[in-house]
């Protein structure tokens, strides 16, 4: 993550410019850039703002978590570098009513 200087209204001004990144997930391509205290900001292949996120249920965001999870690495040609692993499921017994008790 670099800092640049830029002139807005011709005084200085300084911007946090962040990493763009690459991610590949059920067969599609994802563009992103990430910032640690804002999260994902997606853009299109040159680089340009996307307003819009995937759905929430795409498979971008498990994609994405096992990116973070894993270190953020990054491989020469820029696509994320991640293992796909099993999210950890809660076995959970009903006690009544709304009430459950997780066993494992």
């Amino acid at each position: 993550m670099a800092c640049e200087k830029w002139l807005v209204g011709g005084k200085p001004c300084f911007v946090m410019m962040v990493d763009s990144y690459k991610i590949r997930a059920a067969g599609k391509e994802f563009y992103f850039d990430f910032h640690s205290f804002t999260g994902p900001q997606m853009v299109g292949k040159r680089g340009k703002p996307i307003h819009t996120f995937p759905p929430q249920k795409s498979p971008f965001w498990d994609a994405l978590f096992w990116w973070i999870k894993q270190g953020k690495q990054v491989d020469a040609d820029g696509w994320c570098v991640f293992k796909w692993e099993m999210k950890p499921v809660n076995i959970l017994k009903h006690l009544g009513g709304r009430n459950y008790m997780v066993l494992a």
